[in-house]
């Protein structure tokens, strides 16, 4: 088994490499006299370095404490002069203090990784990677891992075992694929992402422990917002409109003749269309098919197709990039991060399609050409002009959108267009773009910055990696609690619901002293899930103290939601922390207690008789029966919701209902004699 490093260690080091990276593009920015955008930079790089404030507290690891002071001072020297827009003192902090005292505390967090092989985890969630990916990918990434040494696996979140840190992972073996397990991986190569809030516990967990690759970018809509707001490069997109009614369509084609409708969430030229106006006649085109339509028509199609969904359609103007011979093109520049974390184009291509379609991609019976005889033949003189300006434009666009979304991108496919007047345009930047012809040129730089950010300890993220939490939860960003001071080796946190702080939680605090455990109450409210902290209650002094600390060694789960609605969210959490409730529900269903004793046939003589109330007779023919019965749910403790019915005569019953009385013709109560009194 490899030689784990140290966690603690880990995640100082993924923050300050995210910094160190980030300093140095601020510099860029600071030399081209970006200041707006230097300040959302200059933003991340203070955000990193107070989480690396917080983590080092609550880890109690003070290295690099002088020079952690110096950043700080760094920090408000640069703050103040930002804001005066004196270029030159600022590039004098970049280069002379800020920079080189974050390299500085880099060196006291760096480990020896000389002569150690990685291992790289290729993972989906849903299922083994090698069931979706195109088998020369799957080789091709193993090429190159072994090329590097690296050893490589691939796997799903079925395969995790968080509990005892191993995978059951797929490997190849001889040629054949085997299982195989493996420790956790040095990194993870994740082939695919989801927006943020739906990732599984699992990836959740995984993502705490180890570097991933690959982040989400947002639909198509939400990286043209993106662009818009930041105000560099909405040049390069076409006027569009999302669809959320019929009066969106027509008035964008008052203004426009010929438009394109795409899905927000579209790959691959699926499920577009072109439409044309002629008057009140419309010609719709899907790839190569089309039909007429009039006013009536046209309507009832975006009703029936476009807005069959609400919001999940863009209509947006038609760009037309054609060849000399007619054919629709765009070109796709597929850009990476290589080995040293750098933007690199791995191919550019131009893609050219049916000329009786508007669709250039390949996988729509679109081909390609070699990019520089393509430029000659289509653009004469201009062709080499052009050539140079799509190279630095494709990586210009790249960095600024890599930026947009906190660095954290790992490779991008980049759609553009030059119209017929010469112009520049963006269609789209997709993640994990598909590299059907250059497999082995991708598994370079897929494999090379999974190792850059495996050797480094690199934990980038980006707002969709961060959960939207309600405003009442507990972020430690805006609270300035103390941080716990943990006396014993064992930490027990008590998961209880707000109304449940009472003697038992100050028995529990006090039986915890005594045996030499660190103790404290905690309610769902009090959980960062971003950085993994709680807002701990300890019993001091007679009085209950909000502090803040890690997560606990193990958890009393006086809550006992697991499963319901709502809740599973808090569960998944802990995923891997031991925790004394295993029940799903807060409570146990009685029926089925009594029914598994029953079938058993060992305790007949002292189970008391019961019924499942499925209909009104049923209580009545018990009633019959026993004289005296209760009445109570099939889940909840004794003490709430029962009822004590007893015979009195022939036109008489009495009734005593600890609560309201409920309905008893539901499947949810159940009838049981009154010899449990």
């Amino acid at each position: 088994m490899k030689n784990q490093p140290d966690p603690k260690l880990i995640q100082v080091r993924k923050i300050i490499d995210t910094m160190l990276e980030a300093s140095e593009h601020l510099r860029t920015l600071i030399k081209n006299k970006d200041l707006k955008n230097s300040i959302f930079i200059f933003g991340s790089i203070v955000q990193g370095f107070e989480s690396i404030e917080i983590f080092l507290k609550t880890s109690k690891l003070d290295r690099g404490l002088k020079t952690r002071k110096n950043i700080e001072q760094n920090i408000l020297y640069f703050a103040k002069e930002l804001e005066r827009g004196n270029i030159t003192k600022l590039l004098e902090i970049m280069q002379f203090s800020l920079i080189p005292n974050i390299r500085k505390l880099k060196g006291n967090f760096d480990d020896d990784n000389k002569d150690r092989q990685f291992i790289i985890g290729v993972y989906l969630d849903h299922v083994n990677p090698i069931e979706v990916l195109p088998e020369a990918r799957t080789l091709a990434l193993i090429k190159e891992a072994k090329k590097r040494n690296a050893e490589i696996f691939f796997f799903s979140s079925n395969d995790v075992n968080l509990k005892e840190k191993q995978i059951y992972g797929m490997t190849k073996i001889d040629g054949k694929w085997q299982k195989k397990d493996f420790p956790l991986p040095d990194v993870i190569n994740n082939v695919g992402v989801v927006t943020k809030g739906r990732q599984s516990s699992i990836e959740r967990n995984l993502r705490k422990l180890i570097p991933f690759t690959t982040f989400a970018i947002g639909d198509k809509f939400y990286l043209v917002k993106k662009l818009v707001e930041s105000g560099k490069y909405a040049h390069l997109l076409a006027p569009f409109k999302v669809v959320t009614d019929i009066d969106i369509v027509l008035k964008f084609l008052e203004h426009n003749d010929q438009a394109v409708f795409k899905p927000l969430r579209g790959a691959r030229g699926e499920n577009i269309y072109y439409l044309e106006k002629n008057g009140r006649k419309h010609t719709l085109y899907n790839h190569t098919k089309k039909k007429q339509l009039d006013i009536e028509a046209l309507e009832k199609w975006v009703y029936d197709v476009i807005l069959k969904r609400k919001n999940t359609y863009m209509i947006q103007k038609y760009i037309n990039a054609r060849t000399k011979s007619n054919e629709p093109f765009d070109i796709r520049a597929h850009v990476q991060k290589d080995g040293e974390g750098k933007w690199q184009i791995t191919k550019i291509y131009p893609r050219i399609g049916n000329k009786k379609s508007i669709l250039s991609n390949i996988s729509r019976g679109g081909r390609t050409e070699d990019i520089e005889s393509f430029f000659e033949s289509q653009f004469d003189n201009k062709g080499s002009l052009y050539l140079k300006k799509l190279l630095q434009l494709s990586m210009d666009l790249t960095w600024h959108i890599d930026k947009l979304h906190g660095l954290a991108l790992d490779e991008l496919g980049l759609d553009l267009a030059i119209d017929n007047n010469g112009r520049f345009w963006l269609h789209e930047a997709n993640i994990g773009p598909q590299t059907t012809y250059h497999e082995e040129e991708r598994a370079v730089n897929t494999i090379g910055y999974a190792l850059y950010l495996a050797k480094n300890k690199i934990f980038h993220t980006n707002e969709f990696e961060i959960l939207n939490l309600p405003k009442d939860q507990f972020s430690i960003k805006t609270n300035d609690l103390d941080i716990a001071k943990l006396e014993h080796d064992i930490t027990v946190g008590m998961l209880v619901g707000e109304e449940e702080i009472n003697e038992l939680t100050i028995a529990c605090a006090y039986v915890a002293n005594y045996e030499n455990v660190n103790f404290f109450y905690f309610t769902p409210k009090d959980i960062d899930f971003n950085e993994g902290l709680i807002r701990g209650h300890f019993y001091i002094d007679h009085k209950w103290v909000p502090k803040i600390v890690k997560y606990p060694d193990v958890i009393y789960d006086r809550l006992r939601l697991r499963g319901v609605k709502g809740f599973d969210f808090i569960y998944q959490e802990f995923e891997g922390i031991p925790i004394t409730n295993e029940f799903y529900g807060n409570s146990i269903n009685k029926l089925k207690v009594y029914d598994r004793l029953k079938n058993t046939g060992v305790f007949d003589d002292i189970i008391i008789p019961y019924k499942k109330i499925e209909r009104l007779k049923d209580i009545k023919n018990f009633i019959d029966n026993y004289n005296k019965i209760i009445i109570k749910p099939e889940v909840g403790s004794f003490a709430n919701g029962w009822i004590y019915v007893k015979f009195l005569d022939t036109k008489r019953l009495s009734f005593f209902a600890q609560q309201p009385f409920m309905d008893c013709s539901t499947s949810q109560v159940d009838c049981q004699s009154e010899k449990i009194l």
